[in-house]
């Protein structure tokens, strides 16, 4: 079975090394409108599922930091292992 986890936060490390500066949680809270509670489940690896609002509120958030992405950038997929293993 496959394993999908969260990119987030290679993608804000990456965002980091591009503006020289170190982004703070809850500057990133406001700024995208993702509650700090729902950064704080993200950032521990605590969500199961992840609503198709806050999706859209990251792409926003990295597009308007000068980073647009993807839908398929914000995951890291894990292929399981080969059937019949």
């Amino acid at each position: 079975m496959h394993s999908v986890r969260l990119n987030v936060f290679n993608l804000i490390k990456d965002l980091e090394k591009r503006t020289g500066s170190d982004l703070y949680w809850t500057d990133i809270a406001r700024q995208s409108g993702i509650t700090r509670q729902t950064w704080d489940r993200l950032r521990h690896d605590g969500v199961t599922a992840v609503e198709l609002r806050t999706l859209a509120k990251l792409l926003d958030f990295f597009s308007s930091q000068g980073m647009p992405i993807g839908i398929a950038d914000l995951f890291i997929v894990d292929p399981g292992p080969p059937y019949g293993d």
